[in-house]
């Protein structure tokens, strides 16, 4: 929103109106800052979230109707029983039900279990 109104600025130039002028160095520096805050933040919760991992180790299991529809989704087109992953190996049996040694996966994130999250 800064950017975009230092950008769009109305009225005298920066250089005739030495008010103006430190105005927008003031709003450039505040900028800079923000950026910084927000490259931060995000690094900050990558740590949590990392951290969350290492403590917690465990993945969040999916409900019953998430495997469901898991499973229904992987029964049909495209994949046709076979990995949604690798799309090679067979995973579901002609009932639908998974076979031996297969798993549901988590595609984003261990904690996150609804049916968009994972195959």
């Amino acid at each position: 929103m800064v950017r975009a109104a230092m950008e769009h600025l109305d009225g005298p130039e920066a250089g005739e109106d030495p008010l103006l002028e430190h105005i927008l160095q003031q709003f450039r520096a505040l900028h800079r800052r923000l950026d910084t805050v927000d490259r931060h933040a995000a690094d900050l919760m990558f740590l949590l979230l990392s951290s969350q991992d290492l403590l917690l180790g465990k993945r969040r299991p999916f409900s019953d109707r998430s495997q469901a529809i898991i499973r229904a989704v992987v029964a049909t087109e495209p994949f046709e029983g076979q990995c949604p992953c690798c799309q090679q190996a067979p995973v579901l049996d002609g009932a639908g039900q998974p076979l031996a040694g297969a798993e549901f996966d988590h595609f984003f994130h261990r904690g996150l279990n609804r049916p968009e999250h994972g195959w």
